[in-house]
């Protein structure tokens, strides 16, 4: 079967990490970025780059030529609060052009609430009767070396209104190889995968990890929900990005982010990274 894959996201935390799987595997692949210079510096031979804008339909057309399996991620509800309204048109416009598997990044929040924008584009999917596969991660381990780094590096805490709610966290390497596998096996259609680390860890464990590894005491700062949206509005924040980061560490001492899935490692054939093993690949992140 002839095969070609369209990759959405390619320049995100998720979508770097999955360009370099598929071209290890020597898959054949298209990217759709909205500023295709951000990878001019590819070799043009291992994949193919093209405009692409949610919000332009123009795109599509070029983007979905022959693609048979596309992997979507869409801008997140904190930065597109009507999420669903942006994207519902480029599914359309994938199942009018026969693709066969529309691999979703979606979160393990969609297997709690119903109501959300993650588990309302899941439906819209399957609604279209095109085949799908879900991938729910966890919270990411690299949210540590990315939205919390600068309180990591200048204040030596971690902060944030978890409790002592426990998570299983995800390197988004194994997220980006669990998709490799998705996208270039068979046999994953209708099928929804939670992914998850292997530990259920609490904030003030990772905080410990963190310390392990820099060398020097990191805290673990845990404050009210009230106390953080102050914070963040004191930044500046937006308000909808705001409220989804609070809604992401309400579900933590509620128990929705502790359990342990196995389906990563079912599906990428190897124990997956423990979050020492994280804090050691970026310890030069926080120094």
């Amino acid at each position: 079967m002839n095969e070609k894959i369209l990759v959405l996201g390619a320049t995100g935390a998720v979508g770097t990490y999955l360009v370099k799987e598929l071209m290890h595997r020597n898959a054949k692949f298209r990217v759709g970025v909205r500023t295709p210079s951000k990878l001019a510096q590819h070799n043009s031979k291992a994949f193919e780059v093209v405009a692409f804008d949610f919000a332009d339909s123009v795109t599509f057309d070029v983007a979905l030529d022959e693609i048979t399996r596309v992997f979507l991620v869409t801008p997140p509800p904190s930065l597109h609060p009507q999420e669903l309204n942006l994207c519902a048109p480029f599914i359309d416009a994938a199942a009018r052009a026969g693709v066969r598997q529309m691999v979703r990044l979606s979160s393990m929040w969609a297997l709690h609430s119903p109501a959300s924008s993650h588990r309302r584009i899941e439906q819209y999917i399957e609604a279209t009767m095109m085949p799908y596969t879900h991938l729910r991660p966890n919270i990411f381990m690299q949210n540590f070396s990315l939205s919390q780094r600068v309180t990591i590096q200048n204040e030596h805490c971690v902060r944030v209104s978890a409790g002592m709610g426990r998570v299983t966290f995800i390197d988004i390497r194994d997220i980006a190889a669990c998709a490799a596998v998705v996208l270039t096996t068979n046999g994953h259609e209708g099928r929804a995968y939670t992914l998850t680390g292997p530990e259920s860890l609490s904030y003030a464990d990772a905080a410990a990890a963190l310390s392990r590894a820099i060398g020097q005491t990191i805290r673990y700062d845990s404050v009210s929900d009230t106390e953080l949206r102050m914070a963040y509005q004191a930044a500046n924040w937006p308000g909808d990005l705001i409220d989804y980061v609070s809604h992401l560490y309400q579900a933590v001492p509620q128990g929705y982010r502790q359990d342990i899935s196995t389906d990563l490692t079912d599906l990428i054939g190897r124990p997956t990274i423990t979050f020492e093993r994280y804090t050691l690949d970026h310890v030069d992140q926080w120094r």
